[in-house]
């Protein structure tokens, strides 16, 4: 990754102090690291020590949000790929809960999708007091990772729920044969992270 980035970023002046000579260098926005700062330690005419470490991205400007095709692929190949995303909600008591959750899908351009297989469970209950929730997609082997951010309801009319269920991964409609669970979707209000579109912040701007 460093070579790529040296090659087109800005370079400020170099720094001396005593024995160190310390180089920035800056890449454009919209990637995933700011630049790299190189320190390079001189003792005697001989190069001692180098040190490269990356400089944080600035946080980029938010977009309208709308699902573009590499979070489409991330999310709906997430279980297949063995990172099933997780599911982030707090409870009617105020307690956070994290669980993985393999039947994520996409529903929309601006939505996504939960087939909840346990009708009784705590998410569902959570729902009625606390429809706020988050999901996070990451794919290390990538460098690529979503948080998801939004209002979630259980569905209610039997067209939409089959679709839900349909559009579920195969593996976790096999464990709900019938179809016994609920469906929930998933009102996106903010994406943050990055891909191999760069850094990304969308909001819902309506």
């Amino acid at each position: 990754m460093l070579p790529g980035l040296l090659a087109a970023a800005s370079w400020a002046d170099p720094v001396e102090e005593g024995d160190t000579l310390t180089l920035r260098a800056t890449v454009a926005p919209g990637m995933l690291v700011g630049g790299v700062l190189s320190t390079i330690t001189i003792r005697d005419g001989l190069v001692t020590e180098i040190l490269q470490e990356p400089i944080a991205a600035s946080r980029p400007d938010p977009t309208p949000l709308e699902l573009t095709p590499a979070m489409r692929q991330a999310v709906n190949e997430a279980l297949a790929d063995s990172l099933p995303m997780t599911l982030a909600y707090v409870d009617g008591e105020g307690v956070p809960h994290m669980s993985p959750r393999g039947s994520i899908h996409v529903h929309g351009d601006r939505e996504l999708a939960i087939w909840v297989r346990d009708p009784e469970g705590g998410f569902l209950k959570a729902l009625e007091t606390h429809p706020a929730v988050a999901l996070w997609y990451r794919n290390p082997a990538k460098r690529t990772n979503y948080q998801f951010a939004g209002r979630a309801h259980v569905v209610n009319d039997d067209a939409t729920t089959r679709a839900v269920y349909d559009a579920t991964p195969e593996r976790e409609r096999n464990v709900d044969p019938r179809a016994r669970g609920r469906a929930v979707v998933v009102e996106l209000d903010r994406i943050e992270g990055a891909g191999p579109e760069g850094r990304v912040l969308m909001e819902r701007t309506a």
